[in-house]
């Protein structure tokens, strides 16, 4: 194969895997924390104060931080992935002269 042919390969995979990284999944069902989350929430609806409303967007702010984190380190495991994987696909079946 063509250097050009693996180029448009890798380009077109890494298209098509960034846009089903941006693609959103499971919207409004986090796991992370959902008792606390739901809890705070419901003493919220129960009890309308400045401390639960506190408490729920405590609840808000450590989600979000969370999902930042895994944004990171989902695109940083990626990316890893993805230079490896193109490391090896340009040098494949090429033969090592050196002796």
């Amino acid at each position: 194969m063509k250097t050009s042919h693996k180029i448009i390969v890798i380009l077109i995979v890494l298209i098509l895997q960034y846009v089903w990284l941006a693609m959103p999944t499971r919207v409004g069902q986090h796991s992370y924390r959902q008792r606390e989350r739901i809890g705070a929430a419901m003493a919220w609806l129960k009890h309308p104060s400045p401390a639960t409303k506190a408490a729920l967007d405590r609840e808000e702010k450590l989600l979000a931080g969370h999902e930042r984190k895994m944004q990171f380190l989902i695109a940083g495991a990626c990316w890893i992935v993805d230079v490896t994987a193109i490391y090896l696909f340009l040098n494949y079946g090429k033969k090592n002269t050196a002796a």
